[in-house]
């Protein structure tokens, strides 16, 4: 199936809400659980008229009749607000996209596709004056405003998400050998690959990309780090001397604020998580990170890390996990392929490491 229509295309300027609900392992929704996949059932939420209809893992709820895109909006904020208040007080999950995405138009990469769907086959779909046969299209995992009074194509799913086929054969093709022990699964690589197992089920690209920074971290975890300069050493001591000599004599709450300086001027000699995962990554690449010759190969992996991590930053910390804008939005996905190969690449290289030499 290559996807379905999302609105008819037909009537005065109304709105639809669309939203995909995933329900957590400890619900039991009997109701929507009867619905037939790909059927949908009418319900009324919040006093609107709606249908909830059931696809292979998970619920899309269909709101429609709003006069703007502002007041579907409202709503939609309105929702969140029911669905998370209830997931934390049952301790229970109804996960939804937490960005409304807009509708794919002029710039749609698949925009030919929709254009050429067959007339004939889609009842009301005919050709307008201007010679389309649609007028945007969604994905089907996308939370979003649809103009209903629009013509919009849902695409399939394999659209937006990757589908990897698994057959039993090849994964066993991977055994040769075991019969003398000679494959290890190292503790590191199989944590790290715990991480990932979370990561990749992760409909949330926000979500996905903080677990791909902690596998990657996982995996630099092990790495050794250079010798700490004998001037930074040395400068370090001394200010703890200072620190130590002032915390003695202070009062109880000067000294608790001195020692924490004390252990803050010590870590200026402890390797950082980013200074391991930098010596990590420059050998992934091939670079020695001390040659002269290499420095602009060194900096820009540099550049790369930091890049990963002001995203992660800012995802976290900086107020940036709601997302509205479609810009936000794109420099995540470029981001997060970015990441994903590497830390793919690192943790293989990380696993052929410890087989080569061991830990």
């Amino acid at each position: 199936m290559m996807g379905k229509p999302a609105s008819a295309g037909i009537g005065p300027e109304r709105y639809m809400l669309r939203l995909p609900l995933w329900l957590g392992m400890g619900i039991q929704a009997d109701d929507l659980n009867r619905i037939p996949i790909w059927e949908s059932t009418s319900v009324t939420i919040g006093g609107r008229p709606a249908s909830i209809e059931r696809r292979e893992s998970y619920f899309i709820l269909q709101i429609p009749g709003f006069s703007s895109e502002k007041n579907a909006r409202e709503f939609f904020d309105a929702l969140g607000y029911s669905f998370i208040k209830w997931s934390i007080q049952n301790r229970a999950t109804i996960r939804y996209p937490p960005t409304l995405e807009p509708i794919f138009t002029s710039d749609d990469p698949d925009r030919r596709f929709r254009e050429n769907l067959k007339p004939d086959l889609y009842p009301g779909w005919g050709r307008r004056k201007d010679g389309s046969i649609s007028d945007g299209g969604i994905y089907a995992e996308q939370a979003c405003i649809i103009p209903e009074h629009n013509r919009i194509w849902e695409y399939p799913a394999f659209y937006a998400r990757r589908v990897v086929q698994l057959r039993l054969g090849q994964v066993m093709a991977a055994l040769p050998g075991f019969e003398n022990g000679t494959h290890t699964l190292y503790d590191s690589i199989l944590l790290a690959t715990e991480v990932l197992w979370t990561a990749f089920d992760q409909v949330d690209l926000r979500v996905r990309f903080i677990l791909l920074m902690t596998a990657l971290e996982t995996i630099a975890r092990g790495e050794a780090t250079g010798e700490v300069p004998d001037y930074l050493r040395e400068v370090t001591e001394e200010l703890r001397s200072v620190v130590e000599k002032h915390r003695k004599v202070s009062a109880p709450r000067i000294s608790k604020l001195l020692e924490r300086w004390d252990q803050r001027i010590k870590q200026m000699t402890d390797p950082s998580i980013m200074d391991r995962l930098r010596g990590l990554l420059c050998r992934v690449s091939g670079i020695d990170a001390d040659d002269p010759t290499q420095v602009a190969q060194r900096d820009q992996v540099y550049a790369t890390i930091n890049k990963l991590y002001g995203v992660r930053s800012g995802l976290a910390h900086g107020g940036k996990m709601r997302m509205t804008d479609s810009e936000s939005v794109n420099k995540l996905k470029t981001s997060l392929q970015t990441l994903e190969t590497l830390v793919i690449d690192t943790l293989l290289f990380r696993w052929k490491e410890l087989d080569e030499h061991g830990t």
